[in-house]
């Protein structure tokens, strides 16, 4: 479930750091481009990782272990019968 939320953290992170870019005239020209690649590849890494584990202490803080236990839908379906 973490890595789900983590992809949605960078792709979030992707589009904010390109926004910033082109707002800034970071892809006007070649020279631009590729330097404006260069800080969003290194950068967007680093501060994608910095979120997913500020979202990691919401579970840790409510006694999350990483095991997800749900509803058998057989033993449900019968007590709804009897």
């Amino acid at each position: 479930m973490l890595i789900y939320t983590t992809q949605f953290v960078f792709l979030e992170q992707l589009k904010v750091r390109t926004n910033a870019q082109k707002t800034r005239m970071g892809y006007n020209g070649y020279s631009n481009i590729f330097r404006s690649l260069e800080f969003l590849a290194s950068n967007l890494f680093f501060k994608s990782l910095d979120k997913s584990e500020q979202l990691q202490y919401s579970p840790d803080s409510r006694g999350y272990d990483g095991s997800c236990q749900g509803i058998i839908l057989n033993e449900l379906y019968y007590s709804i019968i009897f």
